[in-house]
């Protein structure tokens, strides 16, 4: 091979190995300010559910003390006879869009319950349990035994009291696809609800605004781990076009 030909060759190999660098150099960066991107984007969506979540929570806990604070609601905590409104916790539920709403005897027997009216007088020993002051508590997770079954809401309590008597004024709603579908959300975004509380993974309790999530077992690993550290953490699912970042929240 002549000099000027292994001149030419060094020459090619050299501007090839040149323009790789670069490649991989720009490939990198581009990288790193396409995920710090992503890490801002997911950071402010996150953000914005906490706020739609927490708005919810509070006026949940506004309709729930009103209810406790009304003219009603102290004359049934004044009056020994019970019996006579055993009826009232289902159109007073309807009228402020409850799914949850209990009327509780400060020794815990059921005075009116809406989603469950057969329990009247049968005890709720939650509330009586030595908790204190409910207003601490603002609105909470809890799993809630109905008819049909148990399910996941956020439950408030409030107390009215009339003379030395007091009500316990229990009300909520269900965490459940309707309540999904009504979160003010981003473009972009889309909320899942694991409602399972117990430790075991149990796939149709992950569920999105249109019911049942799709390929649950995808996002086992990430619930499971955010369950057992009790903190934020993110993961991508799927792959090429169809995969999907998750940013899992364990909420209060």
């Amino acid at each position: 091979m002549r000099f000027r030909t292994r001149l030419l060759l060094i020459f090619t190999v050299a501007i090839v190995a040149s323009v790789a660098v670069v490649d991989l150099l720009v490939l990198g960066s581009t990288r790193q300010a396409f995920e710090r991107s992503e890490t801002q984007r997911a950071d402010a969506l996150v953000l914005q559910f906490r706020k739609e979540f927490d708005r919810r929570r509070g006026e949940l806990v506004r309709t729930v003390n009103a209810i406790a604070a009304s003219e009603a609601v102290r004359h049934i905590a004044g009056n020994p006879n019970s019996a006579d409104y055993y009826d009232y916790a289902a159109p007073e539920a309807a009228t402020h869009d409850l799914d949850l709403l209990e009327l509780v005897a400060a020794d815990g027997a059921i005075v009116s319950s809406a989603q469950w009216p057969a329990r009247f007088g049968y005890k709720e020993e939650w509330l009586v349990g030595g908790i204190g002051d409910w207003k601490r508590w603002g609105a909470f997770l809890r799993r809630e035994e109905l008819p049909q079954g148990v399910t996941l809401a956020l439950v408030a309590v409030g107390t009215a009291t009339e003379g030395d008597r007091k009500l316990y004024v229990a009300g909520g709603r269900e965490l459940d696809r309707e309540f999904l579908s009504t979160l003010v959300l981003p473009a972009g975004m889309r909320v899942l609800l694991y409602r399972n509380l117990e430790a075991r993974f149990t796939p149709s309790e992950l569920i999105d605004a249109a019911g049942p999530a799709v390929s649950p077992a995808l996002l086992r690993p990430l619930i499971e781990q955010v369950q057992r550290d009790r903190r934020e953490s993110s993961r991508i699912v799927g792959s090429g076009a169809a995969a999907e970042s998750f940013h899992a929240v364990p909420l209060p």
